[in-house]
């Protein structure tokens, strides 16, 4: 850099003997004079401000490329040639490695170096406090050792004598990475600005719709020039699909149950490269469980059984089948006489019951009304059945016919037949008034009974005797 400013005012010296020739020189010698001066200082100018990276080529000992570059692709070039055979070590120490070159020929763009140690692109400051490297010892430079090579590095505000080179400059998303000044490809390097892209899959987001159907999507990260390009479902049932937005929902209906492992990988484009992104938090397992039998429910059996036949009283059992998810809640019961009951609970899984009397006699249509618990809903079915409550009739007051005691008696409380009827008492019992008026009553009648028998002989005589 100090060489340039040699070479400048050198030049400001033969600009001037040239003017001083040439104020009294003929009109051809003058208007080669002018020319001269005139090409002379678009040269001082280009030497002086930078100029286009073509005007600004140096051809120095100190350059770490010879002449230094005219664009991104002569960079290149001249890195891959690599004359000195040090380029790729020097470059890979101020952030350019060699898997990089290529990204570097993609992406880097022109920007300047400024004396004030500011590394500018695009308007905007990516670093400061720069310095650079060169090939040869300044007074104000500081040695640096590179693969046991050494060179010499040099603030911008020491080294420079223009206000701003152009330099080819490489970001890292919003971060400054590398550069290198194009009039002698010495790489410059400062604080950086800005961030470091930032992306990542983040988490998976599955939600069932139903038995079959999933709805996904993807929280994802991606900052600092770091920009989502797609994402790509696969859903381990072979099929797949693509979007562009992660929080656009992307459905799915697998074909038969099973499990299923559901994965999304998620492309950045960053640094003019598209990289794919997945993690443990992007990969979710999904079941698509059998499908469920339907609900089935029926009233199987109304059944009535008599609890009091002379009070009509009557227990209806429904009898139930459920399945399917399908529950029994509770039944109504119209009794068919104008008398009915309802929200009867059941007394177990499968069977409701309840009681009635019947105020008279006659043929009654009972009819049960089921309800169960269906998928959220209430379904309900009826069966019934018939009953005749009839009042017993009676062969005697409380005595129903065809009870024993509606039997003929041969004595008070024995029925005709019992062996009782057939005992005789050895003689009459002498006891009391009534048996001896009984037995009083009983002699005279014996006696009255002979006096006839002996008044009818003593006549039969008499007849027979008078013939």
């Amino acid at each position: 850099m100090l060489g340039k400013f040699r070479e400048t005012t050198l030049t400001m010296n033969i600009i001037n003997r040239v003017l001083n020739r040439v104020r009294y020189a003929g009109s051809s010698k003058l208007l080669i004079g002018a020319l001269f001066v005139g090409l002379t200082g678009v040269a001082l100018t280009a030497n002086l401000t930078g100029g286009t990276p073509a005007q600004a080529a140096e051809c120095k000992a100190n350059n770490i490329i010879n002449c230094g570059v005219t664009s991104v692709a002569d960079f290149v070039a001249k890195y891959k040639q690599n004359a000195k055979g040090d380029l790729d070590n020097i470059y890979a120490h101020y952030g350019l490695a060699p898997n990089e070159i290529d990204r570097f020929a993609k992406t880097a763009k022109m920007g300047e170096a400024r004396k004030n140690g500011d590394i500018v692109l695009d308007g905007k400051v990516v670093a400061t406090d720069a310095t650079s490297l060169g090939r040869e010892k300044k007074s104000y430079s500081s040695n640096l050792n590179i693969d046991g090579v050494t060179y010499y590095s040099s603030r911008s505000q020491d080294v420079f004598l223009s206000n701003s080179i152009p330099a080819l400059i490489m970001m890292n998303g919003d971060q400054f990475e590398f550069a290198a000044l194009t009039v002698c490809g010495n790489p410059i390097t400062g604080k950086p600005k800005g961030s470091a892209p930032k992306y990542s899959c983040d988490m998976l987001n599955p939600k069932q719709i139903d038995r079959t159907t999933f709805s996904y999507t993807t929280d994802t990260t991606a900052l600092n020039g770091a920009k989502i390009a797609k994402l790509v479902y696969e859903f381990g049932d072979g099929k797949t699909e693509t979007v562009t937005n992660p929080s656009q929902a992307v459905t799915h209906k697998y074909a038969k149950e099973g499990t299923y492992t559901t994965k999304v990988t998620v492309y950045v484009t960053v640094n003019g490269e598209t990289k794919t992104v997945t993690g443990a938090k992007c990969a979710k397992p999904v079941e698509v469980k059998p499908e469920a039998p339907k609900p089935a429910y029926a009233c199987t059996a109304l059944t009535p059984t008599v609890i009091n036949k002379e009070k009509r009283e009557y227990r209806f059992t429904a009898k139930t089948t459920q399945s399917g998810g399908a529950t029994l809640k509770d039944a109504s019961f119209n009794f068919g006489d104008n008398q009915s009951i309802s929200g009867v609970k059941p007394s177990d899984a499968s069977t409701v019951a309840s009681t009635h009397t019947y105020a008279k006699d006659g043929t009654y249509t009972i009819v049960a009304t089921v309800n169960f618990n269906v998928a959220g809903d209430v379904k309900s079915v009826t069966c019934q059945t018939k009953v005749t409550p009839e009042t017993p009739q009676e062969c005697k007051p409380g005595i129903p016919v065809g009870d024993d005691r509606c039997k003929e008696e041969c004595k008070p409380g024995i029925p005709v037949g019992d062996k009782k009827c057939e005992d005789t008492p050895a003689e009459l019992p002498n006891t009391g008034v009534t048996d001896v008026l009984g037995g009083t009553i009983g002699l005279g009648g014996v006696l009255t009974a002979g006096g006839y028998f002996i008044r009818s002989r003593r006549n039969l005589l008499d007849s027979f005797l008078n013939r």
